[in-house]
């Protein structure tokens, strides 16, 4: 359905409300903004200029929706000063179904993936001339080689001569190998080489952050190595070795380092030697470009756009005769803020290897589809300037959870134990071509965090903090698959899904916050390098206090609510049955599947101090070995005590003090 084209002069529109602010905020929701029907605006457009230019944009971005426009609603969105998802401010329109009462028609049909994010921005360009101040000016990324380097050269040099937190504390010294690039007559004619480098060589080099995919790409190995030190072909290379080489010529930069070209692949004891140095080669870097969007090398770094994608200038004259030049376009996603639904938009994000490279790295430049992003320890930055310079806490970016930026900063205990936290359960949350990869991924984030523990590095757990780092939760989707039998069960990288932590991990500096179990020894025998995590053999032995006891499924046909589930302590003598006050997390989402009834051990880590209305303790959940005389971990439990106004205790809390009753000091080990 497309719009007359020719409006003509109109009173006050009742549709767009003449896009007037103080209308408009007369009109909001409590959501924050005015949200009249797509008919309404579309049958508006024939009398309405701005109406006209509304439908013009939709019509441009989303124009399935016109199929079902009555099914349909406009949502203005009032940025006033900017916001985290629009730093500009610039006018925001979303396109999604109205509600329907129950009498009529089941839209279902009509407007299939309806619940899909649609947001577009209408803006005006600086200079050009707009009629209503509630489209304000706003910036089309440009996709020009040069202006992209001359973009990022500026980041750059702002980044190094005012962000302190951005700045190497060592010197950059080159890697083993980088690739050597050597310009040509014009730009896209270089010559590259493989460049061994000499001891403590120093010069400034980009890194290449890129999805292998299922393309095959040019690697280094024993049999072209002696080639490639003379050079390597340019027809050789992938789209986005290509493009990457290309711009790193344009920022003036001699060397860049790529994994597939700088490691020799096809040798064991050259990879081992290298990987451990990667967290210092991406975190020395003076950038490393990343080939975000790509899905595999043939993509380059500058695929191509969808037509909807492309901005939409619209210019005209409104009914009173004003001439009027504007920009529409669909909102420009950015690597860190996408729906679960659009993480296709930004492969390499998800790519587990990759997210070490991110975090490690001083300063980050995605290559989108439609712009340019930076990150560094100190800002986020784009083409568009959508997003401010302090990003949201739970995005993770560079700037949020650098493992570069805080790992020196030793002092700072429950900083360091929170960071590591985050950067594992970020980890934990994505895609590897083989799930054992995980626990190696964190290398290079313990790495430089080693730098503050003074104890070992134990299968992703830290020495020091061993009380607290064991007491992880898998909140869903846990299993324990055949290529992790050889972690200790006691470490989060036995196991895949949601990972969690609690709240006496981050709190355990907190004085109301006591621990009840001690380790007494550790034999772990790391298989090296340390700082990969893997361990030859890890077993620990800890004492406190500790209970026998079951759990009871009393369904035991699916997943059943925490009701239908019993908790029993004690010997057969004497024995007590609890069915609230406590919350089992089983490292396994099948344990409630497998098994009617589970003898397990209980051994208490520590619990709050008992100061306000609620207490809480936390228990290891152990399964015994009954051919070793050891234990297995097989969950978490948490149990709580509330306490009424006169700090009394109801009976189905008392599983919190009932465990002390029945619990005796004992000595269990765990593998």
């Amino acid at each position: 359905m497309t719009p007359n084209p020719e409006p003509s002069t109109s009173p006050q529109c009742t549709a767009c409300l003449d896009m007037d602010h103080d209308r408009i905020k007369k009109e909001s929701t409590n959501m924050g903004g005015y949200s009249p029907g797509l008919q309404e605006v579309s049958h508006s457009a024939e009398t309405c200029t701005t109406c006209k230019i509304l439908c013009q944009a939709i019509e441009h971005c989303y124009p399935e929706v016109w199929d079902a426009a009555p099914y349909y609603r406009a949502f203005f969105f009032l940025f006033e000063g900017g916001t985290y998802s629009n730093g500009l401010g610039t006018f925001g329109l979303s396109i999604s179904p109205r509600e329907f009462p129950d009498t009529e028609e089941d839209p279902l049909e009509k407007i299939r993936d309806g619940w899909k994010r649609r947001l577009l921005h209408i803006f005006s360009v600086p200079g050009k001339p707009c009629p209503w101040p509630m489209f304000t000016p706003g910036i089309i990324p440009s996709p020009d080689l040069d202006v992209l380097a001359a973009q990022a050269k500026a980041w750059m040099v702002q980044c190094e001569s005012s962000h302190k937190e951005c700045k190497t504390l060592t010197q950059r010294t080159l890697p083993k190998r980088v690739v050597q690039i050597l310009p040509g007559p014009k730009p896209g004619n270089c010559k590259i080489r493989l460049h061994e480098t000499s001891i403590a060589q120093q010069a400034p080099y980009v890194c290449l952050s890129h999805c292998w995919g299922k393309h095959q790409i040019i690697v280094t190995n024993e049999k072209n190595f002696a080639q490639h030190q003379k050079e390597i072909p340019w027809k050789s290379l992938s789209t986005t070795f290509q493009d990457a080489v290309e711009f790193t010529c344009r920022i003036g930069v001699e060397f860049i380092w790529i994994d597939s070209l700088c490691i020799i692949q096809d040798s064991k004891a050259d990879w081992e030697k290298e990987a451990v140095k990667m967290a210092s080669y991406y975190s020395n870097a003076d950038l490393t470009i990343a080939a975000s969007a790509a899905k595999d090398g043939t993509v380059g770094l500058f695929p191509k756009k969808q037509d909807t994608d492309e901005a939409l200038e619209l210019c005209g004259q409104d009914a009173k005769g004003r001439p009027y030049h504007v920009v529409a376009r669909t909102a420009i996603d950015h690597p860190f803020d996408v729906e679960e639904d659009e993480f296709d938009q930004f492969p390499l994000t998800k790519r587990g290897w990759v997210y070490q490279e991110h975090i490690l790295s001083r300063r980050f430049l995605h290559f989108g589809k439609r712009e340019v992003v930076w990150e560094c320890h100190s800002t986020t930055r784009c083409q568009c300037q959508m997003i401010p310079e302090e990003p949201r806490s739970d995005h993770a970016t560079n700037q949020v959870l650098s493992a570069a930026k805080y790992g020196f900063e030793t002092s700072d205990v429950r900083k360091r134990r929170q960071l590591w936290y985050e950067n594992v359960e970020a980890i934990m949350n994505l895609d590897f071509t083989y799930v054992s990869d995980r626990l190696a991924a964190t290398a290079g984030v313990a790495t430089l965090l080693a730098k503050g523990y003074q104890g070992r590095f134990l299968a992703g757990l830290w020495e020091d903090s061993l009380i607290a780092d064991l007491c992880w939760v898998i909140n869903d989707n846990g299993e324990r698959p055949d290529e992790l039998k050889n972690v200790p069960s006691w470490s989060w990288g036995s196991v895949t899904g949601d990972f969690a932590t609690l709240w006496c991990q981050r709190d355990l500096t907190d004085s109301n916050v006591t621990t009840s179990a001690q380790v007494v020894k550790i034999d772990c025998q790391p298989d090296p390098p340390s700082l990969i995590g893997a361990l030859t053999r890890g077993v620990i032995v800890m004492e406190g206090k500790s209970v026998a006891g079951n759990l009871i499924d009393e369904a035991h046909d699916g997943p059943p609510p925490t009701m239908d589930h019993l908790l029993i302590i004690g010997n057969n003598e004497n024995q007590e049955t609890f069915r609230t006050g406590w919350f089992f997390h089983p490292d396994c989402q099948s344990f409630w599947r497998n098994s009617k009834s589970t003898a397990i051990r209980l051994l208490k880590m520590m619990q709050t101090s008992g100061q306000g209305r609620q207490q809480f303790a936390i228990y290891l959940v152990l399964q015994a070995q009954t051919d070793k005389g050891c234990y297995r971990r097989i969950g978490l439990l948490r149990a709580h005590v509330r306490k009424g106004p006169q700090q009394q205790t109801t009976e189905a809390d008392s599983f919190f003090h009932r465990f002390d009753h029945f619990a005796e000091t004992t000595r269990v080990q765990i593998e």
